[in-house]
């Protein structure tokens, strides 16, 4: 629950979060340079990381205490862990307007936002 709002419920997140990457990463035939924004469970990232072709990924997320709480509580959090990955904790929206110590290009961009009208 984030303001309120449920985010995400295990019970469903296997359904949503595998077809919000899936779809995209398949999309491009060899995508080795990938953006998540949002998606502070981890469980986008972690599903990114099973395309063998992935060579870095910034995952730029605006809520560390959210990315630190789902280390702790989720079976796919060791994604964090991966050497290709790096965190950001910052607006993701500003840091891909100022490309703040962001990769120089992307293959696939993945944006796994909370719903604006909650």
């Amino acid at each position: 629950m984030l303001d309120g709002v449920i985010q995400l419920a295990e019970g469903d997140a296997k359904a949503y979060n595998e077809m919000l990457t899936h779809c995209a990463m398949m999309a491009h035939d060899n995508p080795q340079n990938v953006l998540v924004i949002g998606g502070g469970d981890g469980y986008v990232l972690s599903e990114v990381l099973k395309h063998s072709s992935v060579k870095h990924v910034d995952h730029v997320d605006g809520d560390g205490d959210v990315v630190e709480i789902c280390r702790t509580h989720f079976p796919w959090s060791g994604a964090w862990e991966d050497l290709r990955v790096k965190l950001h904790i910052a607006d993701g929206a500003a840091c891909v307007a100022t490309k703040h110590d962001l990769h120089d290009f992307y293959d696939v961009v993945i944006q796994d936002s909370s719903d604006p009208y909650t």
